[in-house]
């Protein structure tokens, strides 16, 4: 739903068996799980990716959700949490910088001890609330949006997530939990979240203890 001026880069989204083959690097992501064998990557060609799945996860990944994008160098990122089309919490969260050596070095949120001390939101949630007032009445009650500055300047969209399970960080809790809580106002049935096909039929309950 995010127009492509606030992109900065072509992105897909949908299940394996239908991801457009690919033979340069792409960043590719499981859309709605995180999984330690298969991390959010650079992945050179899509063969290679399914090929990467497939040694992890085994048969029938043809099911599994992901996001495919060309590469952005984001120098800075944040998080913010959208309730009801506004921004009502924002933190810093990962910069890569250049060290002493010149080579890029990476600083993440919990190099500060407070959001006083962390990188200025103002700029991020200023560019969030455009990206969400342009995407109009069509989008989820509550989510995460993060956002990240390039090295020109010039700033563009990384990802959504689920605000019930996004860090905060530094964000202010009251505005992290207006947006948890509208993620999870009935009679929204278009933005109810599901679980991946794949991973839902692997599911098995917890052993009683």
């Amino acid at each position: 739903m995010v127009p492509p001026e606030f992109l900065g880069r072509r992105v897909w989204a949908g299940r394996l068996s239908d991801m457009p083959a690919f033979v340069r690097p792409m960043f590719v992501k499981l859309a709605e799980h995180k999984h330690t064998g298969i991390p959010a990557a650079i992945h050179t060609s899509s063969g290679q990716f399914a090929e990467a799945a497939a040694a992890v996860l085994g048969t029938g990944i043809e099911s599994l959700s992901v996001v495919v994008s060309e590469p952005l160098a984001f120098r800075r990122e944040f998080r913010t949490f959208i309730t009801d089309g506004k921004v009502t919490a924002a933190s810093f969260y990962l910069s890569t910088v250049p060290g002493a050596s010149g080579a890029p070095v990476t600083l993440t949120w919990d190099a500060f001890t407070d959001a006083g001390t962390a990188p200025n939101t103002d700029e991020a949630t200023r560019f969030a609330q455009r990206v969400v007032d342009a995407m109009g009445g069509n989008q989820p009650l509550g989510y995460t949006l993060d956002v990240g500055q390039l090295g020109d300047g010039s700033w563009a969209v990384v990802e959504a997530n689920a605000a019930w399970s996004s860090n905060i960080y530094h964000a202010d809790p009251a505005g992290a939990i207006e947006s948890i809580l509208a993620a999870q106002a009935p009679g929204h049935p278009d933005w109810e979240w599901r679980p991946d096909s794949f991973f839902a039929v692997k599911a098995r309950a917890l052993p009683h203890l």
